[in-house]
């Protein structure tokens, strides 16, 4: 059953605390503001890196899943599924990166400096979604389940995204 492949997300948590923080923290982002970059040009490039870095992040799990299976022997009877519906949940739950980058995106901006603070509020803020992960992408997913993680993570990141550029302009970048 994948191994708890949803435990991604909690990772990904960590690299996107760590990658604003340090740029705050290194004096990058106060630098970047006041040469060239809008604030909504670093909220779009955050989280789009962090959406590849979720993305490849899941493939490699699922990739390390399947060759931990054949080296321990299991066996790679799917029950009633297809190969279509393990490509569809796959899908879906690379979406689903799009609802909880945006998240620890505006946890971190607000946190800014403090990476601890940010870590701990993300994975506080990913852990009220992270019970539904399993539900929206089951390994049974079909095309409706791309649908709708795709236009849930769509509405959360430009919604988080515009709400985490307020919380860069309404506030001190040190």
């Amino acid at each position: 059953m994948m191994c708890n492949i949803n435990m991604a997300f909690m990772g990904v948590a960590v690299f996107v605390c760590l990658f604003i923080s340090d740029d705050f923290r290194s004096g990058y982002a106060k630098n970047l503001f006041t040469v060239r970059a809008k604030k909504s040009e670093y909220v779009f490039s955050k989280t789009l890196a962090g959406f590849i870095c979720g993305a490849l992040m899941l493939i490699a799990y699922f990739i390390g899943t399947i060759l931990g299976g054949a080296i321990a022997g299991l066996s790679f009877s799917l029950h009633g599924l297809s190969a279509f519906n393990m490509v569809m949940c796959m899908l879906a739950k690379i979406f689903l990166m799009l609802v909880f980058v945006p998240i620890f995106t505006l946890i971190s901006v607000a946190a800014k400096q403090k990476a601890w603070l940010a870590i701990c509020g993300s994975l506080g803020g990913g852990m009220l979604l992270f019970m539904m992960v399993s539900m929206i992408s089951p390994l049974g997913s079909t095309f409706i389940n791309i649908a709708l993680c795709l236009a849930g993570g769509a509405m959360f990141a430009f919604g988080l995204g515009a709400a985490s550029n307020v919380v860069l302009e309404k506030s001190s970048l040190v």
